[in-house]
């Protein structure tokens, strides 16, 4: 067993440029640009909490003990349990910010497969046919609770077992734990849908993040004097609890502004419950938006979804969440 004690320091916000090139989706085909002998993280690796970040260091002690020419980081989403807290172009982009921020490195590779082609091995046939004669691993990584195989039968025990029949060193992390909780996705996922993205903040080590096409809404923001842009949570991703919330947007410009969001119906003024968005207030700018792609990072909650009985009521709490955003962004530090 590998047993680490690690520390994490406060990550900048994830950087996507450049990265997604180094991304392979295999579809359970040619391996030619992984490289043969490279240290493997296996897991699903949503969120990238600071658990995984745990595994990452483990991963990178590794590659330099065995001058490995990198990280490989395999994703299992056949066995994932609810919505998402990030999507595989997310996923990857934590990964490689991560090690870049950490280590100074660019050489992980991220592997994201079609398990329909893998799904029915057992754990020896998996580790013999994928670990060992198709990416020829030296060494593998995993977290505690690894599950892998037909129907998720094998284990890290498991793992270690079979990686040492076919001479593959294996390292399980134990868990990592913050504020005396191990940290782990379900938690994360808890955590965002209670509302609670400040904690949820401290346990992946970056806000959680929404990035979505601004779609056209009723404009009624913009008559009462706080334009917004509305973007849909995809269906798969999970959803953080109804109400307002500081916000930090990135534009697609790459400059980062603070604003206030409300997730929710929008009850005031929409009465259908189901059509759920995230209306953003961007503070200190009137650009057209619609058609763009854009993140918004949801930095702390700042009150409940409610009713308003009149616009009046509405435009003057919208003026409170503001007050209240910019006295939370004031005393707040951002790297």
């Amino acid at each position: 067993m590998c047993a680490l004690r690690l520390l994490h320091s406060r990550l900048s916000p994830v950087r996507t440029e450049g990265i997604l090139n180094m991304i392979i989706k295999t579809n359970h085909g040619s391996t030619d640009h992984v490289p043969s002998g490279a240290v493997v993280m296996l897991g699903y690796f949503d969120g990238f909490h600071k658990g995984h970040m745990a595994l990452a260091d483990a991963a990178q002690k590794i590659k330099q003990e065995k001058n490995a020419p990198c990280v490989m980081l395999w994703t299992f989403a056949h066995l994932a349990k609810g919505k998402a807290i990030t999507d595989n172009e997310e996923k990857a982009a934590a990964f490689f910010s991560y090690f870049r921020d950490a280590y100074d490195s660019a050489d992980p590779v991220v592997v994201f497969e079609d398990f329909s082609a893998v799904s029915h091995l057992t754990g020896e046939e998996f580790v013999k046919t994928e670990l060992s004669q198709r990416y020829s691993a030296s060494a593998v990584v995993c977290g505690f609770n690894f599950r892998f195989g037909k129907n998720g039968s094998s284990g890290a025990s498991d793992l270690a077992r079979y990686c040492a029949e076919y001479g593959i060193d294996c390292c399980v992390v134990p868990p990592f734990e913050l504020h005396g909780k191990a940290v782990s996705s379900t938690e994360l996922r808890q955590l965002i849908e209670s509302g609670d993205v400040a904690e949820a903040a401290q346990r992946m080590g970056r806000p959680y993040a929404v990035t979505s096409e601004v779609v056209h809404g009723k404009r009624l923001g913009h008559s009462l004097g706080f334009p917004t842009v509305n973007l849909r949570i995809p269906q798969d991703k999970v959803t953080p609890a109804f109400g307002v919330y500081a916000c930090r947007i990135k534009l697609p410009s790459g400059e980062i502004k603070n604003g206030v969001a409300n997730m929710g119906s929008r009850p005031t003024v929409n009465r259908d419950r189901k059509d759920v968005t995230l209306e953003t207030y961007i503070f200190d700018y009137n650009g057209d938006l619609y058609g763009e792609t854009i993140t918004v990072y949801l930095l702390r909650k700042l009150r409940d979804e409610v009713r308003f009985g009149s616009w009046e009521e509405l435009s003057a709490q919208i003026e409170k969440d503001k007050k209240n955003a910019i006295a939370f962004f004031e005393k707040e530090v951002f790297t």
